[in-house]
């Protein structure tokens, strides 16, 4: 009778009993697993493309972080870094991303790699050539069609295009 409540049982061991609450030291360490792992593949998948396309290995880095596990990686965060300065480089970093996502894609199918937030960021001593912002003017878009008399087709000449596609005659010299 007494066995009922648990009088007379021989007890069992806390590690034998399973465990019905979710530990937090075990999600937390599965979720730092996680996160290396992604870091790991993104990395991977980065040198991979870049050695694919010819471009040297030490010209770019990536830095990874993860937010929470619930998010299912909609807070993952690739940061792209330019350590060796090149015009061609950068000119490409949205193909470059474009191409990063879809190789992400192709290790893992079951995530959606498109709500990764991807930036760039320059290294400071990547090399960059410049150290001034071009003159305001040159930010300005050019007006109309623009027949280049020099090298320079910023300051060549506007010329305006005739109404009508008419030969010339004699008439056009009466206006002048």
């Amino acid at each position: 009778m007494f066995k009922l409540f648990g009088f007379g049982r021989q007890k069992t061991p806390p590690e034998a009993v399973p465990s019905t609450r979710s530990e937090p030291a075990n999600s937390a360490l599965n979720t730092r697993q996680h996160t290396d792992m992604q870091r790991e593949m993104v990395s991977v998948v980065l040198k991979d493309l870049l050695r694919t396309n010819g471009i040297p290995s030490v010209w770019m880095g990536c830095d990874v972080s993860a937010g929470s596990p619930r998010s299912r990686g909609a807070d993952m965060q690739i940061r792209l870094v330019v350590r060796q300065w090149n015009e061609q480089l950068v000119l490409h970093l949205p193909i470059i991303q474009k191409l990063l996502v879809e190789g992400l894609d192709r290790f893992e199918p079951s995530v959606d790699h498109s709500a990764y937030k991807i930036s760039w960021t320059m290294a400071a001593d990547c090399g960059y050539p410049h150290s001034e912002l071009p003159s305001p003017d040159s930010w300005l878009p050019t007006v109309g069609p623009t027949l280049a008399a020099g090298p320079d087709p910023q300051n060549a000449p506007v010329v305006a295009k005739p109404k009508f596609d008419l030969p010339p005659s004699e008439m056009d010299r009466m206006a002048q």
